[in-house]
């Protein structure tokens, strides 16, 4: 069953639902206007703390940092972009009870600075049923909070979230592994391309995707993130990974009652569609 105080007395301890990453990223999406991809690194922080221990409410907070150079040379010859840094937060609150409903309520937002600077926000949540101590199946999805506007050589474009909906099997395996798989819809997303900018908007995509944590020892885990947006022309295709450092706790996140109920935000949980 999962840890902390569903049976006997309280055993909270603040640094098991802490954790630091460190990986790999990379990305494209509508954003990148059809001619640039992105791969760097990412550094992230997330915290789970109890709200209100006795019914099992808690909140999160987290933040990362991703930095990327262009897969691409086409923007470096547009206009001489050759970098993009991405900040992310994601603030929440979540409960997890033994039996019933797990739900999770966060708002992420998302800071680029890329051709140009881009602000954006949504709210995320999931909601899952425990199927005995080690699987969930739930649904997950965001809701778009704030788009903004960006241009490129004067050129303008409405960049905005793309709101989702995805049905999700979490596992958690013999050696405390957690994986979690997903299927499911998002809204239509432009397709406009610095070099074909006359195409329509693709309509009914299909998102799929996947995250895992593998203990590696008592304080180091693998973690990866990915997600895909159809078609893969245009659609969307991020991917993460890494080493999360649990302060020698890696091996209960999986259970913890209050470790974080959400990711913290990145390109695989907040895509951006663009719009002419």
């Amino acid at each position: 069953g999962i840890e902390n105080t569903f049976h006997g007395e309280p055993r909270y301890s603040f640094l098991e639902n802490f954790s630091l990453f460190a990986g790999l990223d990379g990305a494209k999406e509508p954003v990148d206007l059809g001619v640039n991809a992105n791969f760097g690194y990412r550094l992230a922080a997330n915290l789970g703390l109890p709200f209100f221990e006795s019914a099992g409410m808690g909140i999160q907070l987290g933040a990362a940092f991703n930095y990327a150079r262009s897969a691409q040379r086409v923007l470096h010859f547009v206009d001489g972009t050759v970098e993009h840094t991405q900040v992310f937060t994601t603030a929440g609150i979540f409960r997890r009870t033994e039996r019933g409903l797990n739900w999770g309520i966060a708002y992420d937002y998302r800071f680029d600075d890329y051709y140009d600077r881009i602000d954006t926000a949504q709210w995320r949540a999931q909601a899952g049923l425990p199927i005995g101590p080690d699987n969930e199946v739930g649904v997950w999805g965001t809701l778009r909070e704030r788009g903004t506007t960006a241009a490129l050589v004067g050129l303008p474009f409405t960049v905005r979230p793309l709101n989702q909906i995805n049905f999700y099997w979490r596992h958690i395996w013999p050696n405390d592994a957690a994986t979690r798989v997903w299927v499911g819809l998002t809204e239509d997303h432009g397709r406009f391309s610095l070099i074909f900018p006359g195409e329509p908007n693709v309509r009914h995509p299909i998102c799929f995707g996947a995250d895992l944590l593998i203990p590696l020892n008592d304080s180091l885990a693998l973690f990866g993130e990915a997600q895909f947006i159809t078609p893969n022309d245009s659609g969307t295709i991020s991917a993460t990974l890494g080493i999360a450092w649990f302060p020698g706790a890696a091996r209960l996140a999986a259970r913890n009652r209050f470790s974080p109920y959400q990711n913290v935000a990145g390109n695989a949980s907040m895509p951006l569609d663009l719009r002419r």
